[in-house]
C-alpha cells in the first residue's frame, strides 16, 4: 500500500515537471515570435522613412549642402580669380572640364553633355555670387542621399541675382557628390527625387564631408542667412519676421525696408559676438549689441525677432519682475536706447508721456530730428544718479558717450541726459527727458 502511494507521488511530480517545462517552452517560443515580429515592423518603418522625401532636419546637412552648392557656383563663375594666372585667364575648356566633373551622370546622359559643352548646361555666371538656401528637401536611399534645393544668389553689391534650383546627389559609400542644375521650375515641390541607387566616382572636386555643426556654427549660420536676406532679398526677409513682432513694429514692408536702409552699414558689417540656444530658440548678439532671436521649428523653418523691446518676451518679463524699481527703470532706459541706436523712433515716441509730447514733439519726425541733432548715432549709456520721487515716478541722470567718430560730433565727447520715468502696470512705462547744455 505504501509502495503504491510512493509510485503515485513520483508520477504526480513527473507530470507537474513536464507541465512546467511545456509552459516554459511555449512562453519562450511566443517571445521569440514577438521579437521577430517587432524587428520586421521596425524594418518596415525604417524602409518607409528611408524612401520618403521630407524637409531637411539636420543643421550639419544644411551647412554641408550649402557648402557644396557654393563650391559649384564658384566653379562655374567664368571670372573667378582662381582662373587667372599673372593676369591671364585660363582656357574655358579647362573650366568646362572642371564643371563636367561635378555634374551627375544622370544629368550628363539625359542631355548628352560632353566635356567641351558642359558650360552650356549650367547657369551662366560671370561674377562672384553667394548662394542663400531657403528650402531643402531630402530623400534617403540605402546607399545614397538626394537633396532638392531652392534658394537665391546675390553679388558683392548685395543685388539679388535671382532664384536657383539644384539637385545634390551624395554617394554615402564613396563620400562623393554630384550636382544637377534645375531649370524651368517655380517651386521646390516641382523637383522630383527618385529612389534609384547611384554611384559617384571620386575626382579631385567632388569629395563630400559632413561635419557635425556646433551650437556656435548653427547660431552664426542663421544670423548670416538673415543678414543676407535683409540686404539682398528684403521681401523674403519680411516674411520671416515673427507675426506679432512684425505687426507691432512695421505697419508695412516699406517701413521694414526703411529700417534696413537706416541700419545698412551695421547690418553689412555685423559679426556675432555672443549666442545661446534654449531648446528651439537661438539668440544671437552682434558686435553692436543688436539682438537676433530665432524661433526655429525645423531647419530653415523659423521666425525672427530683431530686438528685445517691441514684444515682451518671457525671458525679459521674468527678469523684469525680479528687479527692484531702480533696476526696472534702468532696464526700460536700456530698451529706449536700443531703439534710438536702431533709429526706431516710433517706439521711443510711443513711450513719451502725452503732456511731454504735446509740449515739445507734435510728431515722431520732430522727435527724430531733435535726437539726431542732439545725441550720438550710437549711444553708450552710463547710469549716474537715481532718485525716487514717489507715486511710481523716478529720475535717472545718465551720461552718454560713443565710440563712433563719423556722426558729426567728434568734439562732443559726453552728453548729460536726465530721464523722468513713471512705471505703470506690468512692464509698461512712460517717460520724458532733458539734455543738459
Amino acid at each position: 500500500m505504501m509502495k503504491n502511494k510512493i509510485i503515485i507521488l513520483i508520477s504526480s511530480i513527473i507530470l507537474i515537471i513536464l507541465f512546467l517545462l511545456g509552459a516554459i517552452i511555449y512562453i519562450k517560443t511566443n517571445e521569440n515570435n514577438d521579437i521577430t515580429q517587432d524587428k520586421e515592423e521596425d524594418n518596415l518603418i525604417e524602409e518607409s522613412v528611408e524612401g520618403v522625401v521630407k524637409t531637411i532636419d539636420s543643421n550639419s546637412q544644411l551647412l554641408t549642402v550649402k557648402s557644396c552648392i557654393q563650391s559649384f557656383i564658384d566653379q562655374i563663375n567664368l571670372n573667378n580669380v582662381i582662373y587667372y594666372t599673372d593676369g591671364n585667364k585660363i582656357n574655358e575648356s579647362i573650366i568646362a572640364k572642371h564643371t563636367y566633373n561635378l555634374l551627375s551622370k544622370e544629368y550628363i546622359n539625359k542631355n548628352s553633355i560632353k566635356e567641351e559643352t558642359a558650360l552650356n548646361y549650367v547657369n551662366k555666371i560671370e561674377e562672384q555670387l553667394t548662394f542663400v538656401p531657403l528650402k531643402i528637401n531630402v530623400l534617403k536611399c540605402s546607399n545614397c542621399t538626394k537633396y532638392s534645393i531652392y534658394g537665391f544668389a546675390y553679388n558683392q553689391k548685395n543685388e539679388n541675382k535671382g532664384d536657383m534650383y539644384f539637385i545634390l546627389n551624395v554617394d554615402n559609400l564613396k563620400a562623393t557628390y554630384s550636382i544637377e542644375p534645375v531649370f524651368n521650375v517655380k517651386n521646390i515641390s516641382d523637383i522630383e527625387l527618385n529612389s534609384e541607387e547611384l554611384t559617384i566616382e571620386k575626382n579631385r572636386y567632388n569629395m563630400y564631408e559632413e561635419k557635425e555643426a556646433t551650437e556656435e556654427d548653427i547660431c552664426e549660420q542663421y544670423m548670416i542667412m538673415y543678414k543676407e536676406l535683409m540686404l539682398s532679398n528684403s521681401n523674403e526677409a519680411y516674411k520671416y519676421l515673427d507675426s506679432e513682432y512684425r505687426n507691432l513694429k512695421y505697419s508695412s514692408i516699406e517701413e521694414f525696408q526703411n529700417f534696413i536702409v537706416d541700419n545698412k552699414v551695421d547690418i553689412n558689417n555685423l559679426v556675432m559676438k555672443a549666442y545661446s540656444i534654449d531648446k528651439n530658440k537661438y539668440i544671437c548678439e552682434d558686435d553692436k549689441n543688436n539682438i537676433y532671436i530665432f524661433n526655429v521649428n525645423n531647419v530653415l523653418d523659423y521666425t525672427v525677432i530683431l530686438d528685445t523691446y517691441t514684444v515682451d518676451l518671457p525671458e525679459f518679463t521674468e527678469k523684469y519682475n525680479k528687479l527692484d524699481d531702480q533696476g526696472k527703470v534702468a532696464l526700460n532706459i536700456n530698451k529706449i536706447f536700443n531703439a534710438i541706436n536702431e533709429k526706431d523712433y516710433s517706439y521711443v515716441y510711443s513711450k513719451l508721456a502725452d503732456s511731454f509730447k504735446n509740449n515739445y514733439f507734435n510728431s515722431k519726425n520732430d522727435l527724430k530730428e531733435y535726437l539726431q541733432n542732439n545725441i550720438f548715432n550710437k549711444n553708450e549709456v552710463s547710469y549716474k544718479e537715481f532718485k525716487n520721487q514717489g507715486n511710481n515716478l523716478y529720475t535717472y541722470k545718465l551720461l552718454l558717450t560713443t565710440n563712433e567718430s563719423d556722426n558729426g560730433k567728434e568734439n562732443l565727447k559726453k552728453i548729460s541726459m536726465n530721464i523722468v520715468m513713471q512705471l505703470k502696470e506690468g512692464t509698461d512705462f512712460v517717460m520724458s527727458f532733458s539734455i543738459e547744455e
